[in-house]
């Protein structure tokens, strides 16, 4: 796919890799259809094909991955007759129950970094470059190259 929009990761929920019924390319399929419905248009009216150019896998592999993330009810597939269009809707919620507290990392980083300040007693981290304490961001503040 040239000139096209491409995503930089997909997201792929623990449901579908922790199930033995589901194939790696279902959880592809899956992070596809969570990342159109993420876009402008809040809702995915990819074809197969426009999702298999994505992943590039065939279209038959992209129909197979649907249906069974539809049996498994991961995904809602319903098809609009007037618009001849099909929307798909993932059906997992991605929530942050496991995860480390927003904040959380930058705080422990801060704290080592102050510790190394008062062990040296100089006012500065032990890598002698600067006599200015250097903060150190977590990666909720990380803006990217």
């Amino acid at each position: 796919m040239t000139n096209a929009l491409l995503p930089d990761f997909l997201l792929t929920p623990r449901q579908l890799l922790q199930d033995p019924e589901i194939q790696p390319l279902d959880g592809h399929v899956y992070g596809v259809i969570y990342w159109y419905t993420n876009m402008r248009l809040q809702t995915c009216l990819a074809t197969n094909v426009q999702i298999a150019l994505v992943l590039g896998v065939s279209k038959s592999g992209v129909n197979k991955a649907i249906i069974r993330l539809g049996k498994k009810g991961y995904v809602q597939s319903s098809y609009d007759r007037s618009h001849h269009t099909r929307t798909l809707l993932p059906l997992i919620s991605f929530q942050q129950t496991n995860s480390i507290p927003h904040g959380t990392l930058a705080q422990s980083q801060r704290t080592l970094t102050e510790k190394a300040v008062s062990q040296t007693g100089q006012g500065s981290v032990p890598n002698g470059k600067t006599n200015r304490p250097q903060i150190i961001l977590g990666a909720e503040n990380w803006t990217g190259p």
